[in-house]
Formats: C-alpha cells, structure tokens, sequence
C-alpha cells in the first residue's frame, strides 16, 4: 500500500487517470470511474489543472446515457484545459445529447479552432 506521501506526488494524478482509462478501454467502467475519480480528488487536493480525469468522467457518463452529468465534468474540463480540444468535443457531445445544439454548435467550433485536424 502506498504511503500518503507517495500519493501526494505531483505525478500520482495522471497514473490514476491512466489506469482508469486502461479499465475504460477494457469496458471495466467501474473501475475505471474509481480510479477518474481518485485521479480528480488528487488534482484538486495539488490545485491542478489536470484535466483529463474529468474528461474521463464526463466519456463514462456519455457511455451510460447520461448526458445531463456528463455536462458537468465536461464543463470542469473545459474549465481546467481551456485549450484541450478534446474537452471541447466532450462539452459538444453532451449538448448534442441533450438536444442543446445552440449550446453545442460553439463547443464544436472551439473544439476544431484549437485543432483543425480533430476528429469531430
């Protein structure tokens, strides 16, 4: 078991959001919510602007049709990673779930401003 101050390592946040997205990618989407959440409870705690975990959160809740809670961590990952567009995408793909595509047309555009070459 680690120690508190080995997971108190600047670098113990993206080993967290890794390992979630290897469950992610295995359908484990249990575990791999455990470790996106541990992942954002660490960044946080280092005031970090780590994105990624609630990236992470926000996918899983678009791949369990949940698109009302997938805007929330799709909107803290825009707000941490502003220049991601792949958090952009994320907000995008919630509004268009919602039938919000007022709110998802400018999420889109952004998400393909910051890379014209992200698949959309």
């Amino acid at each position: 078991m680690p120690t508190f101050e080995a997971l108190n390592r600047p670098m113990v946040a993206p080993r967290f959001h890794d390992l979630g997205y290897c469950f992610e990618t295995q359908q484990n989407l249990d575990h791999a919510e455990r470790e996106y959440q541990k992942a954002a409870q660490l960044a946080e705690d280092q005031q970090s602007r780590f994105s990624l975990p609630s990236q992470g959160l926000a996918r899983l809740r678009l791949l369990q049709n949940r698109p009302g809670d997938a805007l929330s961590f799709a909107r803290r990952a825009v707000e941490l990673g502003p220049r991601d567009p792949a958090a952009h995408k994320l907000l995008a793909r919630a509004y268009t779930e919602l039938g919000k595509d007022a709110e998802a047309i400018p999420a889109w555009e952004r998400a393909r401003a910051l890379d014209p070459t992200h698949v959309t």
